[in-house]
């Protein structure tokens, strides 16, 4: 019994980390496509924290751009999340 119970635990946390690692803003899009008004999906492999929040990217060279300036790529981003996609 005791046994069942410590893999169910491992298995839970083993998802909460899957979970952690997946969730980003923008719903997973790129930040820097998002900041130009470009909606790119990603599986949030290369990521950036900033403030507490992590950020998608679709890849190395959208991650180095946002580098440049993190601060006012999230907010473009923010203000381009909000507009409905395809205007």
């Amino acid at each position: 019994m005791r046994h069942s119970f410590v893999s169910a635990l491992i298995a839970i946390g083993l998802l909460s980390v899957g979970a952690g690692a997946q969730a980003g803003e923008f719903n997973n899009e790129c930040t820097t496509a998002l900041s130009m008004g470009k909606h790119i999906k990603t599986d949030c492999s290369i990521s950036e924290t900033l403030k507490g929040k992590v950020y998608c990217f679709g890849n190395e060279e959208a991650r180095q751009t946002f580098r440049k300036n993190p601060e006012a790529t999230a907010a473009k981003a923010a203000l381009n999340a909000m507009k409905p996609k395809g205007l």
